[in-house]
């Protein structure tokens, strides 16, 4: 729940209890006795607060329900399209396992050394007036 429902529901609390202290105040009851009935019937802030969160949970919930079903029946209907889709997505992760598999295997894992981080890279740069040799260090 974001900062602005929440304070929008704080907000509409609010008012509904001064409405319900409003109503008591014109049916003759004093100020404070019309405040504590219209709490009392209310009820505490926060078990109403998280009433409200947990409606709001459920109504998402029932509508990823509801949008699940609708797909599953949409594909279920166009058979030909769902095995395609489903073919060609398992090529595909099937096809990048595959690839990253042999490149670990032959790229990454196969380094003829006991400790790669130990490793020197010896190379040449090009200074603005001439060439120089570095040594430095593996990442």
């Amino acid at each position: 729940m974001s900062i602005s429902s929440d304070a929008d529901l704080d907000a509409e609390l609010r008012a509904h209890l001064q409405l319900l202290i409003d109503e008591r105040l014109r049916a003759g009851m004093p100020l404070e006795e019309a405040r504590r009935s219209a709490l009392l019937e209310m009820g505490g802030a926060t078990q109403v607060t998280e009433a409200v969160r947990d409606a709001r949970r459920n109504a998402w919930l029932q509508e990823v329900a509801r949008d699940t079903r609708f797909v599953l029946r949409t594909l279920r209907r166009d058979l030909a399209f769902t095995v395609t889709a489903v073919l060609t997505l398992a090529v595909g992760i099937g096809a990048n396992a595959a690839i990253f598999s042999l490149l670990n295997a032959v790229l990454l894992r196969s380094l003829p050394v006991r400790h790669p981080n130990e490793l020197l890279f010896f190379g040449r740069t090009a200074a603005r007036f001439g060439s120089s040799t570095h040594a430095t260090t593996a990442p």
